[in-house]
């Protein structure tokens, strides 16, 4: 098993595991790690409010950050953080898309670092932030139902071509399934935007 850090994607999964009552073992299982890495990740990352995926992250890209030192923010850089911000992306979303295709990518809190110093000097990137979430329509099919994903793969065992895919649309399900089948959670994912869709499912 080859090494590779725990992503957004990942520690989204982690938390909606944890949610539906499924163990270390099997949460390590379903992405491919160590039992002891995600132990680990969940032991040093679980504070008061429970498991929080995009607070881990940011503070997991900023210990980076100080070990390898922060890129600086060029010209470049800058276009593709305004880029995406117009196109209402997250700092999170943008942070890592940098890191999966490949780009020299800052951490999340040096993009909000980045719009708040916009914002005293007089500019409005900050508008561009989704201030609130909408709760987003559920565009699940109707046939789609328990029944018909018992066999879907786990994220682990995915086709490497699968890894490759960049258009929109290309979307995988995985299904988190609690302590003694009495709770699970279908999640969707689109390969390129890394946007996720989660439906409870009733036992």
């Amino acid at each position: 098993m080859g090494y590779r850090r725990v992503t957004l994607e990942d520690r989204i999964v982690i938390k909606v595991s944890l949610d539906v009552g499924l163990s270390r073992s099997e949460i390590a299982d379903k992405l491919g790690f160590n039992k002891s890495t995600i132990g680990r990740e969940i032991t040093r990352n679980k504070g008061r409010r429970g498991y929080r995926p995009r607070q881990v992250q940011i503070k997991a890209e900023a210990r980076i950050e100080t070990k390898q030192g922060p890129y600086k923010m060029n010209p470049v850089m800058m276009s593709l953080i305004l880029e995406r911000l117009k196109l209402r992306w997250s700092p999170e979303q943008i942070s890592h898309r940098l890191r999966i295709e490949g780009q020299p990518y800052v951490s999340t809190e040096t993009i909000y670092n980045f719009i708040a110093e916009d914002q005293k000097n007089g500019g409005e990137l900050w508008r561009h932030l989704r201030r609130s979430r909408r709760r987003r329509k559920r565009c699940f099919p109707s046939e789609d139902r328990r029944g018909m994903i018992q066999k879907a793969r786990p994220i682990s065992k995915r086709s490497q071509k699968a890894n490759h895919w960049q258009r929109k649309g290309h979307w995988e399900r995985d299904l988190m399934v609690g302590k003694n089948h009495k709770s699970a959670v279908l999640v969707i994912t689109d390969r390129k935007s890394r946007f996720n869709k989660f439906r409870k499912l009733d036992g």
